[in-house]
C-alpha cells in the first residue's frame, strides 16, 4: 500500500482517500446466532444471498448515504424478503441477470443495525438494480428513520467515528423472538 492508507478489503489495491465503503458479512439476525445455530439453520450462505431457517432470506444490497465531501458513503447491508413469493422472483431475477436484472426492483426489511444509525434495522426498503450484474441499491425507504439516512447529507466525520466503534448488531425483542412474525409485523417498539 502507498502512503494512502485506504485499500480494498478483497484485492489489496489502493483506493482513493475519499473512499467509504463497508460490508456487512452477516445479517444481524443471522450473526445473534450461536456458531451452533449458524450450522444448524443456514441453508445457503454466500457473499450475496443467506437463507436461515426460521430465521429469513436475505440479500445483500447497498445502502448509499451522501456525504457532506461530496461522495457517498456505501455499505453493504442485507435486506429480509419476507414474501416467499418475492423471495423466489429476487432469487429467479438474479440468476437471470442481464436486462432481467437490470432495473428489477424489490423490496424488504433492512436487517442492519447500521452504525452510526442502528435505528433503521428493521425499516421497510425498496431496492433497484442499477444494472446487469451490479449489486441492488437502497433508493428508497417510506420510513422515516431510513429515508431520513438517504437523504440528508452527513459529516464525513461521523461516519468514520461510528465506523471506528465497530458494529453491534440489532437485537430483537425477548429472549428467541419468533423470527418471521417480528419481519412479517415489524419492528417491535421498546422503550
Amino acid at each position: 500500500m502507498s502512503e494512502n492508507e485506504h485499500s480494498c478489503y478483497r484485492c489489496g489495491d489502493d483506493l482513493p482517500g475519499h473512499a467509504r465503503a463497508w460490508d456487512y458479512l452477516l445479517p444481524d439476525p443471522v450473526a445473534l446466532l450461536s456458531d451452533e445455530e449458524q450450522d444448524r439453520l443456514i441453508g445457503v450462505r454466500t457473499e450475496q444471498v443467506v437463507t436461515a431457517s426460521g430465521v429469513g432470506n436475505f440479500i445483500r444490497v447497498i445502502l448509499p448515504v451522501p456525504l457532506d465531501t461530496g461522495h457517498t458513503a456505501t455499505f453493504g447491508v442485507w435486506l429480509c424478503v419476507t414474501s416467499r413469493p418475492e423471495w423466489q422472483a429476487v432469487i429467479g431475477a438474479a440468476r437471470a441477470g442481464g436486462e432481467t436484472w437490470s432495473g428489477y426492483t424489490f423490496s424488504g426489511r433492512l436487517a442492519t443495525a447500521v452504525a452510526p444509525w442502528p435505528e433503521v434495522f428493521g425499516a421497510r426498503a425498496t431496492a433497484v438494480a442499477p444494472g446487469p450484474g451490479l449489486v441492488a441499491q437502497i433508493r428508497r425507504s417510506d420510513e422515516r428513520r431510513l429515508a431520513r439516512v438517504l437523504t440528508q447529507v452527513w459529516p464525513d466525520s461521523e461516519i468514520l467515528a461510528a465506523r471506528e466503534r465497530g458494529h453491534v448488531p440489532g437485537v430483537m425483542t425477548g429472549d428467541r423472538p419468533r423470527w418471521r412474525d417480528w419481519w412479517r409485523r415489524g419492528r417491535r417498539k421498546t422503550h
